[in-house]
């Protein structure tokens, strides 16, 4: 009788031990959550008077933009150009964004962010891009609304 109870003492441990390392292995680590990439910016709204993302922000409207639909025209890069190459929607890296490089003033080899957002000459920015692509919308009026 007394073994029969030791086994069951013993059984009783390694059912118990055998649980809590099956939940240990199985749980999500500490702060897991926090790791959660954030989903991708469908419409949004640039030059907002709120934001002042440039020293002239709202002065000629906001500038509306849908970055899911552009973002399935091209690589990330082409507008997130700090990133590297690697960068997708599935979000491997941390996404730049533009004002953390183009201040108001802009600073020695680094542009304003209101020449930046417009990126004339250049595939990086609104004006530039559609320019040299030849695609609508084109000019003041056609993106900014009042």
């Amino acid at each position: 009788m007394r073994e029969k109870n030791r086994r069951r003492i013993k059984l009783g441990f390694v059912f118990v031990f055998v649980i809590f390392a099956v939940c240990t292995l199985f749980k999500p680590e500490a702060g897991a959550e926090n790791l959660k990439k954030p989903p991708l910016p469908g419409k949004m709204v640039l030059d907002d008077p709120k934001n002042h993302n440039t020293e002239s922000a709202g002065i000629q409207g906001t500038a509306p933009f849908d970055h899911e639909r552009h973002a399935a025209k091209d690589t990330c890069v082409t507008c997130h150009h700090k990133n590297s190459d690697k960068l997708t929607s599935a979000m491997e890296e941390e996404v730049k964004k533009c004002g953390a490089c183009h201040t108001k003033e802009g600073t020695d080899g680094v542009s304003k962010s209101k020449e930046a957002f417009h990126g004339r000459g250049t595939l990086i920015g609104c004006e530039g891009c559609h320019k040299s692509r030849e695609i609508e919308p084109i000019g003041c009026d056609s993106c900014h609304h009042k």
